[in-house]
């Protein structure tokens, strides 16, 4: 869950970054989830805080970092990728 939601995190960023979009811009999608630590447990009733940043972008293709705590300890570090794609949009024309 907590992977779940630093991809979450992810898109809205490159949602922010991407600013208004139309239909053939696409729609990011994970590609890749790689170096993914977990180093701590977040049990019920925990706040969990997550933080994204871009490390690259190239055209639709986006490297970000993503950090999650738990109060001041880190629970989860993970690097993520994302592509923009428009292939659900074109399967659903057809």
């Amino acid at each position: 869950l907590t992977c779940e939601q630093a991809v979450q995190a992810g898109e809205l960023l490159i949602h922010a970054l991407r600013g208004p979009t139309g239909p053939d811009d696409g729609v990011p999608v994970l590609t890749r989830l790689r170096h993914a630590r977990f180093k701590g447990m977040v049990r019920p009733g925990d706040t969990v805080r997550t933080r994204v940043e871009l490390e690259d972008q190239a055209g639709p293709a986006y490297a970000l970092r993503a950090v999650a705590r738990v109060g001041e300890g880190v629970v989860l570090e993970a690097r993520l990728a994302f592509g923009a794609t428009t292939a659900l949009q074109r399967s659903a024309g057809a």
